[in-house]
């Protein structure tokens, strides 16, 4: 399997990224942290992007963790971001948020922007032929077990050695990470 590796970023944001509603919406004597987390996915020149964008009470550093930590790793297992990227976005954010509370020229806003960047690299590492056969759904098959939506009768899927079937995407990106079948655990190439 190729190297991959992985960079994560977290800084403080402009008030821009944060939503129109949000600010409207926000209680009297209420402070939050907005959060907007890019996982950006780089493998043989294509990039893909996911955003999960949040908001959390700043009343406390730990209590930012305690609220955000259930929703990061559901997103990063979403979008199939390997768990050793967890901790340092998890230190990233936390470092980040810190400096921002004990900042006095934050000391008025209400809304603490923060933006993290994550950056994953793997080079050549998508499958082609004759690992993943491209193939036109033609009858119902099980769910893609990546992303858990239904392969739609009509549209393509990847089919593996094993006769596992997904979207390509799907299957594309979490070869990146596990060159093994997501069903079955078959090495792959």
């Amino acid at each position: 399997m190729p190297p991959r590796t992985f960079q994560a970023v977290a800084r403080s944001a402009n008030d821009a990224i944060v939503p129109t509603h949000l600010l409207e919406t926000l209680q009297p004597n209420t402070r939050l942290f907005f959060i907007k987390l890019t996982v950006f996915f780089r493998s043989s020149g294509a990039t893909t992007r996911h955003t999960l964008e949040m908001s959390a009470p700043c009343q406390h550093v730990s209590e930012l963790n305690r609220l955000v930590l259930a929703d990061i790793i559901r997103f990063l297992d979403q979008v199939g971001s390997p768990r050793e990227a967890l901790s340092e976005v998890i230190f990233r954010v936390t470092i980040c948020a810190g400096e921002m509370m004990a900042d006095e020229s934050n000391a008025g806003r209400r809304v603490l922007p923060l933006e993290v960047f994550l950056l994953f690299t793997c080079p050549a590492a998508e499958l082609g032929p004759p690992t993943l056969v491209r193939v036109n759904v033609e009858e119902r098959l099980a769910n893609c077990s990546v992303c858990l939506e239904e392969l739609e009768v009509g549209s393509e899927a990847g089919r593996l050695p094993c006769n596992h079937h997904f979207h390509v995407d799907c299957i594309n990106r979490w070869v990146t990470y596990h060159r093994s079948c997501p069903n079955c655990r078959l090495e792959l190439g």
